[in-house]
């Protein structure tokens, strides 16, 4: 890619985050500079480290100014990514949730379900699955539940949608 068409892009990507002539639309600037600059390839996250700190670097700053789908990419950054944290990815993963971002919900099913970085935890890996809207029977992971943690998982779901006001 030339120069001279990274340096228009670039530009736009500041005036959708900074305070420039146009509205702050974060979100349409970090699709826009995926798709767009980065040409990420999430199936293999084919990038060089350079266009991975530029990305992490973007979608951070975006998930710290609370947009739920930067706070999402953000954990898969840091579960995918070269350095996997996945403590980190967790504390991004729950506050997209608390946004009502199923997608990161769906995230940390699987974490607790699996384990990872965390002790495993059915129970709370389902709950998550449940709010995220996923079909438990899809990922498997009932088959080690007894009925009653089964319906635990569920009753877990909906407090924790109440008590964070997702409505489904």
């Amino acid at each position: 890619m030339s120069t001279e068409k990274i340096i228009p892009r670039f530009t736009l990507n500041q005036m959708h985050f900074g305070n420039l002539s146009v509205p702050r639309k974060p979100v349409a600037a970090l699709e826009w500079w995926t798709h767009n600059i980065v040409g990420v390839d999430w199936d293999s996250m084919d990038i060089t480290p350079r266009e991975f700190d530029a990305l992490f670097k973007w979608y951070l700053s975006a998930a710290e100014q609370g947009e739920a789908y930067a706070q999402t990419i953000i954990g898969l950054l840091y579960v995918w990514g070269p350095d996997v944290q996945y403590t980190a990815a967790l504390k991004w993963y729950t506050q997209a949730a608390k946004r009502g971002n199923t997608k990161a919900a769906e995230f940390l099913g699987w974490i607790y379900s699996e384990g990872r970085g965390v002790p495993q935890d059915l129970v709370r890996g389902v709950m998550w699955l449940n709010i995220a809207g996923s079909s438990v029977e899809y990922w498997g992971f009932d088959k080690d539940m007894t009925p009653a943690e089964i319906e635990e998982a569920k009753k877990l779901a909906r407090d924790w949608m109440k008590k964070h006001r997702i409505v489904k």
